[in-house]
């Protein structure tokens, strides 16, 4: 299967129908990217988590803007995210290698993303 490509990801859940946070940025994020919180501890009090890129088969949240090390990045980890391509409406969605893949999920597996539209993904990820 593939990688779906981020193309100027944007949240388009309305107020109230989305769930975000925010963290240290531990190295650069694109809006739209997959994140994870790590275990490493945060730099100073104005952090209670710290955020990369994630690299693997899970993810706890998708980031909605850019953000370079060292910044504050705020994810969402449920709602609805615009601007990615090559989506096929109702095709459940995973994580591979750290991206959102059009691969389904195996047997036994949470359905955790959905293709909405060709460029949407509905996603709940706690």
């Amino acid at each position: 299967m593939a990688a779906i490509v981020r193309v100027d990801c944007v949240l388009v859940s309305p107020p109230g129908e989305y769930g975000s946070d925010k963290g240290y940025c531990n190295d650069d994020v694109e809006a739209g990217q997959p994140v994870v919180i790590t275990s490493a501890t945060p730099p100073n009090v104005l952090w209670e988590q710290v955020v990369e890129p994630a690299t693997g088969t899970t993810a706890n949240g998708i980031a909605l803007k850019d953000c370079n090390e060292g910044g504050t990045v705020e994810y969402a980890f449920f709602g609805e995210i615009d601007g990615y391509t090559g989506l096929t409406p109702g095709d459940a969605l995973t994580f591979v290698g750290g991206e959102i893949d059009d691969t389904a999920p195996g047997a036994g597996e949470p359905r955790q993303m959905v293709a909405v539209t060709p460029s949407r993904i509905r996603f709940n990820l706690i």
